[in-house]
């Protein structure tokens, strides 16, 4: 479970005030580059990896199951463990032109 403690955001705010608007984006920037980060780290590991949200239906719940504090957040679910088979091969994809774009291309 990738937690973020909401407490810790005003203390942010209140020492870069010409952010104190985008702190809480900046707070989910952070998670995204965390999760990322931990997958990579569990997939080098041997381990197969997949992030959920199911959050916020399971928030009370796993707080009260855990004794977590209040003012921390789920942010997401990363379920993780050994593998029984590799990716699907016959997974289809979008065109690649059509899903990313680059600006200023020449």
């Amino acid at each position: 479970m990738l937690y973020e403690d909401q407490a810790v955001l005003p203390s942010l705010q209140a020492k870069a005030p010409l952010f104190k608007n985008h702190v809480s984006q900046f707070s989910e920037h952070n998670n995204a580059i965390l999760a990322g980060n931990l997958w990579t780290v569990l997939e080098l590991a041997g381990f197969g990896a997949n992030l959920q949200h199911f959050n916020p239906y399971i928030d009370a719940r796993v707080t009260a199951e855990w004794g977590l504090p209040s003012q921390w957040a789920l942010k997401a679910q990363l379920v993780f463990g050994t593998p029984v088979e590799g990716p699907n091969p016959d997974k289809q994809y979008g065109n690649l032109d059509e899903r990313i774009f680059v600006f200023g291309k020449q």
